[in-house]
């Protein structure tokens, strides 16, 4: 991408543009979301790498200049495109760890959010996914890389219990089920593009869970 790689880690938890003090105070106005949506949308299609601020001008009907206004930089928006966005999946996985759920259950829910967040927020995924070079090598994005870590271990959380518990079979490798699980789960949003018919969030975790849940059960 042209850029070098610089060192990564937890750094101030704050957007890119507030860290700079350009940052608007009407930060949750519907112009402010249309023109992330829209930006989501054109980073999906070309690549972030090749998208620049013109493209998203463009995208939304308004003068390179007038996007400035905003956003002082194409990493300020893409950052606001995706870290709400994460830090909401994040939380949710988070909700269904901490519920009072068996392990079936409780994996069955985080299948579901899975596939919810990538039949809703399909740009985000696809950004995540097609230009994960770009994020990880650019500091502005570490939270990508700290929030995809937290959902492994949120997911192991479950599955380990499971093991525990004798619910789930004892020979699993645990990180391989976790990641067949969540390629699956992302590889929807490239099954469903150009499909006429697009099955719910609901209809395909039911397909999910039923298909992974015969291969990790224990035996009764």
């Amino acid at each position: 991408m042209g850029r070098p790689a610089k060192p990564r880690g937890k750094g101030d938890p704050r957007l890119l543009s507030e860290r700079n003090g350009r940052r608007a105070p009407d930060v949750t106005t519907d112009r402010r979301v249309e023109l992330v949506q829209a930006a989501a949308r054109v980073f999906a299609t070309k690549g972030v790498g090749n998208t620049t601020m013109r493209d998203i001008a463009d995208e939304t009907g308004i003068l390179a200049g007038s996007l400035y206004h905003h956003f002082q930089s194409k990493d300020a928006l893409l950052e606001e495109a995706l870290r709400s966005i994460l830090g909401d999946l994040t939380a949710e996985y988070e909700a269904i760890k901490n519920k009072d759920l068996e392990p079936v259950a409780a994996l069955d829910e985080l299948i579901l959010t899975g596939l919810r967040f990538v039949t809703d927020q399909s740009d985000v995924t696809s950004i995540v996914q097609n230009d994960y070079t770009y994020l990880h090598d650019v500091e502005t994005f570490a939270f990508v890389d700290e929030m995809t870590d937290q959902h492994r271990k949120i997911w192991r959380k479950v599955l380990d219990r499971g093991v525990k518990e004798g619910v789930f079979r004892t020979d699993l490798d645990l990180d391989l089920t976790y990641r067949s699980m969540m390629a699956a789960i992302v590889a929807e949003v490239r099954w469903r593009r150009g499909k006429a018919r697009k099955p719910s969030a609901i209809a395909l975790a039911r397909q999910h869970s039923e298909l992974y849940l015969r291969g990790v059960l224990a035996q009764s």
